[in-house]
């Protein structure tokens, strides 16, 4: 992970001069932007070229056009790409040459663009990595996460795991099966499965049985 240091200099000098102290600090990510020589340097394509080469180096397109416009006038700008812990001692570097308005406000130890190497997509659309955590859901939530178990739901609603068995609907529900009868109606009618009576229904209920002529 990077910070971003921006600084405008009077002068392509003082930026010269700036660019050497941060490379003889160490800091290897140093960019130097200065108008183009000659008339050609204030025209329209110079300008949409200084703002995608500032573009090149992570600046924000809206910050870069910017840039483009005050450069046009003259000067020179720095830009560090500094290692996470060490925005500050780039700035004091750069702050030892006289930095002018660049037109936003520069960044310092807490610098308004980081940029992550890791996760180019979040850097730039400024949207910070949700978490390199196994669960970010649970943190973001602080509900903890359902177990990864066979039984996963019942054990997160706190209810017992429904049975494997064939009859695992009815006690899943803490009610007793019906009647492990293999003639429950039967039964339950109190009624022999085998009858040698042709009517037994209409019997059992001393109905009479309709008779067609």
């Amino acid at each position: 992970m990077t910070q971003m240091i921006i600084r405008s200099f009077a002068s392509e000098a003082q930026g010269t001069k700036a660019s050497d102290a941060l490379r003889e600090y160490g800091f290897e990510n140093v960019y130097q932007f200065a108008k183009a020589p000659g008339k050609t340097g204030g025209t329209a394509a110079a300008r949409s070229g200084m703002v995608a080469d500032l573009m090149k180096v992570h600046v924000w397109q809206s910050h870069a056009e910017i840039y483009a416009d005050r450069l046009a006038k003259g000067g020179a700008m720095v830009i560090a790409h500094a290692p996470f812990g060490s925005a500050l001692k780039a700035a004091e570097l750069m702050d030892k040459f006289d930095p002018i308005d660049s037109g936003i406000a520069a960044t310092t130890v807490k610098p308004d663009f980081v940029w992550d190497d890791a996760a180019p997509l979040s850097s730039a659309l400024r949207i910070p990595v949700l978490s390199s955590i196994e669960h970010p859901a649970e943190t973001l939530s602080g509900i903890s996460s359902l177990t990864k178990g066979a039984a996963f739901l019942s054990t997160f609603l706190g209810m017992r795991l429904l049975s494997k068995g064939l009859a695992h609907a009815t006690t899943s529900m803490g009610l007793p099966l019906l009647t492990q009868s293999p003639t429950p109606l039967s039964s339950a009618l109190g009624m022999r499965t085998s009858s040698q009576n042709a009517t037994p229904l209409s019997s059992l209920f001393g109905l009479p049985v309709l008779r067609g002529r």
